[in-house]
């Protein structure tokens, strides 16, 4: 299909496909890639579980949820580890968690050995990642899409693209209301921090964004 789209582009310059834990093993078959021999290599293509759907479907399925609650932190950390120490400490945690269960500690040992399925540590580093370890953002999105213009939309083409600028426009004043709100009540959290002597909290409450603040400063 995407050759047909596209026949500039061959299937065999794909680097990366995110799929579900079903079909990103089966799915290089199916459609004749392979993966690539060593990271980072140029040649060969990396097929990725959906890291939102093995932790929201996939774990706590096959673990059981009452399992799987008890080492969803080290999980998560295991999934969106940054580095291959911080992956190898994530799956030392959980495995010391889980005992001595022979068929659990092979299931998750399935999954250790392979971090070029999951673990963003590795995913980073394929060139062409875009900065992405999940196909949920693009999903996410086309769910909101969905919501706006409704299931099985067949009007015309002008008419779909105007209902999406349109949709664009409302999500650009949601984002600048949300934005105006934060400075207001950054101001105020600013005042009290510096009748607090907190100067240092009331500059990063003046100069960060919302997202700075809370994700860096904090």
């Amino acid at each position: 299909a995407l050759e047909e789209m596209e026949p500039r582009r061959s299937v065999r310059s794909i680097r990366l496909i995110f799929a579900d834990g079903v079909m990103s093993d089966r799915l290089l078959d199916l459609i004749g890639l392979k993966r690539p021999e060593t990271i980072g290599a140029l040649d060969g293509t990396d097929g990725v579980i959906d890291s939102f759907h093995l932790l929201s479907t996939v774990w706590p399925l096959e673990l059981g949820q009452c399992l799987f609650d008890r080492l969803r932190a080290d999980l998560y950390n295991l999934v969106y580890s940054d580095t291959r120490e911080a992956y190898e400490d994530a799956y030392r945690r959980i495995i010391s968690k889980i005992g001595s269960d022979p068929a659990m500690l092979q299931y998750l040992k399935d999954y250790y050995d392979h971090p070029e399925r999951f673990a963003r540590y590795y995913i980073k580093r394929i060139p062409c990642n875009l900065g992405k370890s999940s196909s949920q953002p693009a999903e996410a999105n086309h769910s909101s899409i969905i919501a706006h213009l409704g299931p099985g939309s067949t009007q015309d083409m002008v008419i779909q693209i105007n209902d999406l600028l349109s949709r664009q426009a409302e999500l650009d004043n949601a984002n600048t209301s949300a934005d105006a709100k934060y400075k207001l009540l950054s101001a105020k959290l600013a005042r009290e921090a510096e009748a607090q002597n907190k100067s240092e909290e009331a500059k990063a409450l003046r100069t960060l964004s919302s997202f700075g603040y809370k994700d860096y400063w904090k």
